[in-house]
């Protein structure tokens, strides 16, 4: 966590709950309601910070899925959110992922096993990640979230629905479908349904998604 003082009197707070909790080092483990609380006490112990001081400006949730399947086979398959591609990203500290930008938040999905073995951290299992970061708080704030005091009163459990109803909006191929049609090849390609969002033939996609939800 860091903490930038600026000289009009704000104090900014950026950074992960998750990693404090974890001295700083990783956040590849499940993060439960009672570490935070065991973060937001030690918050108050050595800094004087409640949850009510605490006005959210950006908000990143997320959950660590074990996968049937290999992270990286499944990311190759997600191909668009909503009406918007994925692209592939790289930072050097967060390595290698796929995002796609609205214009209030962002969502994000890698291999975060991949990520922290590359880290030198021994991990036998896959972790998948899946993200939403709210780049502007109009969504959060019409549901009287405003601080952090009013998102745990608000209760984090109900984002598990906002989280499933976004993977829901993904355009995403099943690996596992057998077939050689040239339909179900075209519907494997990410150049096909990449060439019906940059020409903005939203009907198209939305009826061949439809039909590769059937299949």
């Amino acid at each position: 966590l860091e903490f930038r003082i600026y000289d009009t009197g704000s104090v900014y707070l950026i950074g992960s709950l998750h990693k404090f909790w974890n001295n700083g080092v990783h956040n590849f483990n499940d993060f439960e309601i009672n570490g935070l609380f065991l973060v937001l006490n030690e918050l108050k112990d050595k800094f004087n910070i409640s949850p009510h001081q605490l006005i959210l400006r950006q908000l990143e949730l997320g959950v660590n899925i074990r996968p049937p399947y290999k992270s990286s086979k499944i990311i190759d398959y997600c191909f668009v959110h909503r009406s918007q591609s994925f692209k592939s990203m790289y930072t050097p500290n967060e390595g290698s992922y796929i995002q796609v930008q609205h214009s209030q938040y962002l969502i994000k999905i890698y291999d975060k096993q991949r990520q922290f073995s590359n880290k030198g951290f021994k991990i036998d299992e896959e972790i998948l990640r899946f993200e939403i970061k709210y780049l502007k708080m109009e969504k959060l704030n019409k549901l009287k979230i405003f601080t952090l005091y009013d998102l745990l009163e608000y209760g984090l459990n109900k984002f598990i629905c906002v989280l499933v109803e976004e993977w829901q909006h993904i355009l995403f191929y099943d690996f596992t479908i057998k077939s050689k049609s040239i339909t179900v090849l075209n519907y494997q390609n990410p150049i096909y349904w990449k060439n019906m969002v940059n020409n903005r033939r939203n009907s198209a996609l939305n009826k061949h998604r439809r039909k590769l939800k059937e299949i």
